[in-house]
């Protein structure tokens, strides 16, 4: 990540925009921005304000990582249908 921005909505946006790069082919960008928000409004206050982009960051990084790891994956026969060749779609 880059330097730390000065205001605490600086480092929603911030590292919402980070996340949202990293996790955009799991999740949708208002996911990823809620829990960024979720995890700055859990930090808020307990911790050295000057750490909190690093902070934030973290725990939004690591509450995405279990969110998205939680997505359900297609079913198998959805799989083998997108993938099939366009003839064995009827198409």
């Amino acid at each position: 990540m880059t330097a730390i921005p000065s205001t605490g909505k600086d480092v929603v946006t911030e590292v919402g925009e980070w996340l949202g790069g990293e996790f955009a082919s799991q999740l949708s960008p208002d996911a990823v921005h809620r829990e960024v928000r979720a995890a700055a409004r859990d930090l808020d206050g307990s911790i050295v304000p000057e750490t909190l982009g690093d902070m934030v960051h973290r725990l939004a990084r690591g509450r995405l990582t279990r969110l998205s790891a939680a997505e359900p994956s297609p079913p198998a026969a959805t799989r083998r249908q997108a993938s099939a060749p366009p003839a064995l779609l009827g198409g």
